[in-house]
């Protein structure tokens, strides 16, 4: 395919069914493009955290950084934290029941 392809997508018979990483034609339903590369989808569950193809089962993605889920993860800036036994603060991650200096998120 991409011998015949100057621009992606240039050609319909190239790229029905398909669509571009960078300038390269791809199903979407093997593959995924995160910020311009290509990787294999190996199952519903995976998606883009910045550049790189992750299972969101077992990660989540906190500002462009991976982390790996536990029990009630949510973000603070770029780490995960657990909900009940810890809180953000400024992008801290503190124990909960501790005070927060400044704006809590």
């Amino acid at each position: 395919l991409r011998g015949t392809d100057t621009t992606c997508c240039g050609f319909l018979t190239c790229c029905q069914g398909r669509t571009c990483c960078g300038d390269t034609p791809y199903d979407t339903s093997s593959h995924i493009c995160c910020e311009g590369k290509l990787s294999e989808k190996s199952s519903r569950y995976i998606r883009c955290c910045g550049n790189t193809a992750y299972n969101n089962r077992d990660h989540r993605c906190c500002n462009r950084q991976l982390n790996i889920l536990g029990s009630s993860t949510s973000c603070c800036g770029t780490k995960a934290y657990n909900t009940f036994t810890q809180r953000c603060c400024n992008e801290h991650v503190g124990l909960k029941g501790t005070g927060c200096c400044g704006t809590a998120s």
